[in-house]
């Protein structure tokens, strides 16, 4: 029962990992650095593929394999890559450059996660999808059940910006003006009332 709701829930995830470190530094025209930090259960990675093709965890777990998505988008680069396995984890880090919001948006296309950046008139505007609600209705059961194995796994994204923020719809902002922090559990993500959407202006 537990297997048949994990197949269910882990595309609804972002990246579907689990637990998820992302540092964002953007430049004015829109690129940028990003170092990602992505911890997948063993039991996850024990689930091997579900429908008999697609991964249950759309961001590879090799480093050929990631080199090979990256490499397929002409606006990324992958600068590092380390893989380690600890008895409850895979934990991959990496960095990469992007030369467009565009491309690094391309990149995460597997995870639904979908990334637009604008610039008008001396204000630009970063907007990023983190979680889009399922139609589906989640049981009570499920989302306890993912509070229960996934509780110590969370979700924490940081952007820095070029020029100070001016607002940021969720989320914390340094007291530099320069950062702004998103942090939550798995299962307060999946837990949401609404589509969570990140909308940052500077």
């Amino acid at each position: 029962m537990k297997k048949i709701c994990l197949f269910l829930l882990l595309p609804l995830l972002f990246f579907s990992c689990l637990g998820v470190q992302s540092e964002i530094d953007l430049n004015d025209d829109g690129s940028g650095t990003l170092a990602l930090t992505y911890r997948v259960s063993q039991m996850v990675v024990n689930l091997g593929t579900y429908s008999g093709e697609k991964s249950v965890i759309p961001l590879p777990l090799n480093e050929a394999d990631f080199r090979n998505t990256a490499n397929r988008i002409p606006d990324i680069q992958v600068t590092s890559f380390s893989r380690k396995e600890t008895a409850e984890d895979v934990i991959i880090q990496t960095r990469l450059n992007f030369s467009t919001a565009a491309g690094l948006s391309a990149f995460f296309a597997a995870s639904g996660n979908v990334i637009n950046f604008s610039s008008s008139g001396g204000q630009a505007l970063w907007k990023q999808t983190i979680y889009v609600k399922p139609q589906e209705t989640i049981s009570l059961d499920t989302v306890n059940l993912m509070k229960e194995l996934f509780k110590d796994y969370e979700f924490s994204l940081v952007l820095k910006t070029p020029k100070p923020v001016i607002s940021a719809n969720i989320g914390v902002i340094s007291a530099n003006g320069r950062e702004v922090l998103f942090k939550q559990s798995i299962p307060e993500i999946l837990g949401a009332d609404k589509d969570i959407v990140w909308e940052i202006t500077w």
